[in-house]
């Protein structure tokens, strides 16, 4: 199921990405989608309530050859609430996701 967000600004609505009763999947843009002040990634604020409502477990964030895995629970502890002229958003920094694809990571 597509998860939808309406930008204001722009006058847009924008795909926040697939949810699939467990997990949220979206397809980022390291040069358009990754928020360097907080060296993260963020999800508007209404749409991250929506999937806690709808009992969301995980987002998971393909950037690249990047895959990017965090529990919803990590953007409740960790995220930042911002808005930077596009509404409320959560950002969480990638230090607080795991990247599958880290060979270092699957050494472990």
């Amino acid at each position: 199921m597509k998860i939808t967000h309406h930008d204001e600004a722009k006058n847009l609505t924008i795909t926040v990405g697939d949810y699939d009763e467990q997990s949220l999947t979206f397809t980022a843009d390291r040069t358009g989608n990754r928020f360097n002040i907080y060296n993260g990634y963020g999800i508007q604020e209404d749409s991250f309530k929506e999937l806690m409502e709808m009992g969301c477990r995980e987002i998971i964030i393909t950037d690249g050859k990047d895959e990017y895995h965090s529990p919803l629970y990590r953007w409740v502890e960790k995220g930042i609430i911002s808005d930077w002229g596009h509404g409320k958003q959560r950002f969480l920094p990638v230090r607080y996701m795991r990247d599958v694809n880290d060979k270092q990571v699957a050494l472990l």
